[in-house]
This record gives C-alpha cells, structure tokens and sequence, in this order.
C-alpha cells in the first residue's frame, strides 16, 4: 500500500507542478543532443531553445523569456560573468545554472554572485532536473564534487600579497582586481570602465613591478600566496 501511496503522491505533485521554461546555451551540438534527452523525461521542463551563440542567446532572451538560463560556462567571445551579468540587465528575473566539464573553482566563484547553479557533465547529469526546479525557486544546487574541491581550498590557506599589491598604483589595483574575473581586456574594461589601451599599459607596468608574464601570473603573485611563503 506505502509504495502506492509514494507513486499516487508524485504523480499528483507532479501534475502540480509549474512548467519551466529552459533556454539553453551550448556550443557544442552533441552536448545539445545530450541535455534534450536528459530533460526529455520530465514534462516540467520546456526546453524552448538552444543556442551556440552566446550573443543569439542574449537576444533570444528578449523573445523566449525563460524562467532558467542553462549554459556551458566556457563560452566563445564572451566570459561567464559578462554574460550573466548582459542576462541579469535583459531579464532580470533569469535563474542561471551552470552545466559544464570545466572544474575550474574560479569560474565558480565568478558565478556566485548571480546565484548560478553549478553542476558538471556527467558527474551531475541525474542532478540536473532537480536542480533546474530549484533554481526556478531561487535555490542553488553545487555540484558536490566542486564543494569538495571548495573545502579543501578554503583548507589550504592561500593569502594576498599586501607586500606586492603596496607597489600598485590605485589605476593598476583596479586592473589586477578585475583580472579575478576576466582576462580578455575589451570585457575588463567593461566591468572596471577603463580604456582597453590604459588596461595594456597598466597590465605591462604590473608585469614589470612583479616579474610577471601575464595576467594568470599577476593574480597568482597578488592573491594567490601559499601559507608558507608567507611565513
């Protein structure tokens, strides 16, 4: 009788339950195959259309006006802060969740404060229905494997240089902050509203003050010290 009970319960939540527009941003066609048949099941989630492009996408946001953004955090000609924050000031309802094989905590971290969920391929395929709903409810889902990964970097005590940044002028310490979000100078000067000229001269001049090659070396040199090189 109980697990009649069980399916009669789900059956009936599920006919109660709102269906959920998906819009869908994936460069890759065969992963676009994959994710229609993931959500195929579930008659909750309307997959009403997938892009490649990131720019069709944002103006594909205008007419779809979905409930859940679903994209590849790596992107061509577009990071994945700029393009959540270009969703945000299009739809500014959007839920955002990040379904993708890069592993990389920074992304993660860029992703944070949209409130995106983050979930890998194939790690987290059976995650990712269940997390479509929730964040259709304002929820985040993590992918457990990345909360794992964030712990034991929490755990590993990497501090900023204060030592370093103090030879910053206040116009490259505005540079090297951005640089934690992106490295693509024309979205940098976006986000930080400096000239794309003025951020190579003050990326060259940083690299010279640290010993730098790049902009991966400036953030690793001011923000990213071991615990025992600090002591």
């Amino acid at each position: 009788m109980l697990p009649y009970l069980v399916l009669v319960s789900s059956a009936l939540l599920l006919a109660a339950m709102k269906t959920i527009r998906v819009l869908h941003i994936e460069p890759n066609a065969t992963e676009q195959k994959r994710v229609e048949q993931l959500l195929k099941p579930h008659k909750h989630l309307r997959l009403e259309k997938q892009y490649a492009s990131p720019n069709h996408a944002l103006y594909g946001l205008k007419h779809w006006k979905p409930d859940v953004l679903l994209l590849e955090a790596q992107l061509p000609d577009m990071s994945l802060p700029v393009l959540l924050e270009t969703a945000f000031g299009i739809l500014p309802g959007l839920h955002p969740v990040v379904f993708t094989q890069c592993n990389d905590i920074g992304l993660l971290y860029s992703a944070l404060p949209s409130k995106a969920s983050f979930l890998l391929k194939r790690l987290d395929d059976l995650l990712l229905p269940h997390a479509l709903v929730r964040a259709q409810r304002d929820e985040v889902i993590i992918s457990p494997c990345l909360a794992n990964h964030i712990c034991d970097s929490m755990c590993s005590a990497f501090y900023p240089a204060p030592e370093l940044i103090a030879l910053l002028t206040e116009g490259e310490l505005r540079v090297a902050e951005g640089l934690k979000v992106t490295s693509n100078n024309k979205e940098l000067s976006k986000l930080i509203n400096i000239e794309v000229s003025t951020i190579g001269s003050h990326i060259n001049s940083i690299c010279k003050k640290l010993g730098a090659s790049n902009a991966k070396d400036i953030v690793q040199l001011l923000y990213y010290q071991p615990l025992k090189s600090r002591i």
